[in-house]
């Protein structure tokens, strides 16, 4: 083999090995920008349902025309409200700090967020917390958000779980 050949199967290597490095560093990008933008909009809509649920209860005792609603009262517009905003790419519970674990007050397929009870107790500690999540067996990347609740006179725990699929498309 000539010299000149010598030299340009290297040099094509190089450009291959520089091409697939490059690529590489931009899927890494897209991929970081992605999770970032799902991050924020999924806090927003977490935000939004915390703040739905306060508004219910604000315009519920004002329909009463009441000082504070019974818990039963509240509790029953928390069942309400997830019943209504139920959708299949999201989970969401609300759990009822009556005692040192929380009992799950409702739930719309919010196993994942029965199952992480280690995410739970933080969110407890914190008052807030946010946590990605990759499904291992199946590969399916999740955004668990969890925020402190207080209605009338009882504190509640918001949970939410957000799926993330289709990185390639952009879509959830």
């Amino acid at each position: 083999m000539k010299l000149w050949q010598k030299i340009s199967i290297i040099t094509l290597l190089f450009i291959i090995i520089s091409i697939l490095f490059t690529s590489v560093s931009i899927m890494n990008r897209f991929f970081d920008s992605f999770l970032a933008q799902e991050k924020e909009k999924n806090i927003s809509i977490h935000y939004s349902y915390e703040e739905l649920l306060a508004n219910k209860v604000a315009y519920e005792r004002a329909i009463q025309n009441t000082l504070l609603l019974s818990n039963e009262a509240v509790e029953e517009i928390i069942i309400s409200m997830i019943d209504e905003i139920s959708d299949h790419l999201l989970g969401i519970a609300v759990y009822k700090d009556s005692t040192a674990d929380g009992s799950l007050l409702h739930s719309y397929q919010g196993a994942l967020i029965q199952e992480n009870i280690e995410f739970q107790s933080k969110v407890q500690d914190n008052s807030q917390l946010l946590s990605l999540q990759v499904d291992s067996s199946s590969d399916e990347y999740y955004i668990l958000i969890g925020t402190t609740l207080s209605l009338e006179t009882e504190t509640y725990y918001l949970y939410t779980v957000h799926y993330i699929n289709n990185f390639e498309d952009g879509n959830e």
